[in-house]
């Protein structure tokens, strides 16, 4: 099954990626984790210039609703679909300002996660000048699926279609498991967008149960301040975003980063290794 996977991705590995094999990926992690800590700290901060205008329309939005008393879990599906369309449709602008350091985001946690050198801030400003335009269409094509879910999530029960709303959040779940891929694919290969998606959601398919155990580590701080916040209030939120200010965002990269060299090595195959045995034929 597996080989019949590796046939159908296909792309041109760009040069400053060096490929490392017979690895263990988890002991390789913990090494380069320990030794970009503070790295992925100061990347971090950096990246959060970009996500000035995210945070600003976040904390527009949130801190009134709890001084209002606003309680999620007894609000009615019209005010939560409201409240929920409203904050995707102003996070969109935010996120097309910021769509290119994630590419530079994704370049340099992927350089660290392959144990070689990276520049902060000139690799981080190189990646997003080469990337800027995938990047913008990326988010974009992400929030406009992510707002049409939302809407089926919200109103099918309405119009006595409930099992939309199931099938919404499976749909969330793989748009985010597919941005697993997308961004190290963007800044590790010469692809074409539909490319891009097409190896993403192939490589999801390959490694599905991989796929799924990143996306459930990578959304448990978020998932464990919100069922926090319904016992304690608004402190675990305030946690979980100082964890995000600090490394959060960086760290979140950084890991997607090491499972998809992890990925990439299995599957993909570059130039070289298919013009060998075309080599050897001709000896």
């Amino acid at each position: 099954m597996a080989k019949w996977f590796d046939k159908m991705f296909y792309g041109r590995e760009k040069k400053d990626f060096e490929r490392r094999e017979n690895v263990n990926p988890i002991q390789h992690f913990l090494d380069m984790l320990v030794l970009h800590a503070v790295d992925l700290v100061r990347l971090n901060l950096m990246f959060l210039v970009a996500l000035i205008p995210v945070i600003l329309w976040t904390f527009l939005i949130f801190p009134p609703l709890y001084m209002e008393g606003f309680e999620l879990a007894a609000a009615t599906p019209m005010a939560l679909f409201d409240f929920v369309y409203a904050y995707l449709f102003g996070l969109t602008p935010c996120l097309l300002i910021a769509a290119p350091a994630f590419a530079g985001m994704a370049y340099v946690t992927r350089k660290w996660a392959s144990d070689e050198h990276a520049w902060i801030w000139s690799d981080f400003k190189d990646a997003m000048k080469a990337n800027w335009f995938q990047a913008l269409v990326m988010i974009l094509v992400t929030m406009v699926l992510l707002m049409m879910t939302v809407f089926y999530i919200m109103m099918g029960p309405e119009y006595g279609y409930a099992s939309l709303r199931v099938v919404g959040l499976v749909i969330i779940a793989v748009i985010l498991m597919l941005h697993q891929y997308i961004f190290p694919l963007m800044v590790s290969y010469k692809l074409k967008i539909i490319h891009i998606l097409r190896n993403a959601m192939l490589f999801m398919l390959a490694r599905l149960h991989l796929s799924l155990l990143t996306l459930v580590i990578t959304l448990l701080p978020l998932g464990l301040g919100l069922w926090l916040n319904m016992y304690f209030g608004f402190w675990p939120l305030l946690v979980v975003g100082v964890y995000y200010m600090v490394i959060g965002f960086s760290f979140t990269f950084f890991m997607n980063a090491s499972y998809a060299n992890t990925t990439f090595a299995r599957h993909m195959k570059t130039e070289v290794e298919e013009a060998a045995p075309a080599q050897e034929e001709t000896q």
